[in-house]
């Protein structure tokens, strides 16, 4: 029996060999940018997807490469779609880029900065550990979807309810940048193909020139597509 993926949009990998694992997948470097800064996602029904690390500088030119100018003139931010700290005390080092409006940007930023409420903005849900591999792979939650969606936190439904079909809702495509013209740019982009990563989070290192925390390398998975799934609670 085939490995059942999850259709749900995902907010941040540990790598992405996990990424590839978790949603069937392919991850293709980002053009010719260092293979630590980041990833591209092409998912089964060929969506892409970009991924970028968390110690990554140059996230705000990947996005304006993928809408074709910078989003300070648009009124929008290149922004994580997740938080950064929260996703590296989890052991995840890639977050979704996503574009959103500056001012639903600056209301979610004053929730996703209070400690107290980091994990309840940023996870409705738990990181799980799938089969085939160690890594976590943590899901957009609500919180996160709004923010997408260009709402401000005053305005937020508290309900624990998210769309079946978040693709197909015009303002996360906009947000993660799922227009056709962007899909076109993010196709462009699509560099070498990834296809078998292992990052050690536990080994920290202070950045490079590149601006970019702990040690790639290259090897064969170890791990078997067979292997049963874990539940990791954060």
């Amino acid at each position: 029996m085939s490995q059942q993926r999850d259709e749900r949009i995902f907010g941040a990998f540990d790598s992405p060999q996990t990424a590839a694992n978790v949603t069937g997948g392919s991850v293709y470097q980002i053009g010719n940018r260092d293979p630590r800064s980041g990833f591209i996602l092409v998912d089964k029904h060929d969506n892409h997807f970009v991924y970028v690390h968390t110690s990554y500088s140059g996230y705000r030119d990947v996005a304006a490469d993928v809408v074709g100018v910078k989003l300070s003139k648009t009124g929008d931010d290149a922004d994580h779609a997740a938080s950064r700290e929260v996703e590296e005390s989890l052991g995840n080092s890639y977050v979704l880029l996503a574009r959103v409006p500056s001012a639903a940007n600056r209301s979610a930023g004053t929730v996703e900065k209070l400690t107290s409420l980091d994990r309840k903005f940023n996870h409705a849900s738990l990181a799980a550990h799938y089969g085939g591999g160690t890594g976590t792979a943590t899901p957009l939650s609500q919180r996160q979807i709004q923010k997408l969606k260009g709402l401000k936190v005053s305005s937020y439904d508290n309900r624990n309810s998210t769309s079946a079909d978040l693709t197909g809702d015009p303002d996360i495509q906009r947000a993660l940048m799922l227009s056709a013209d962007t899909q076109q740019r993010i196709k462009k982009l699509c560099g070498s193909k990834i296809t078998s990563f292992s990052h050690s989070p536990e080994t920290r290192v202070t950045p490079d020139a590149t601006g970019i925390k702990g040690p790639w390398q290259r090897r064969q998975p170890v791990a078997s597509a067979t292997q049963p799934g874990r539940v990791k609670k954060p």
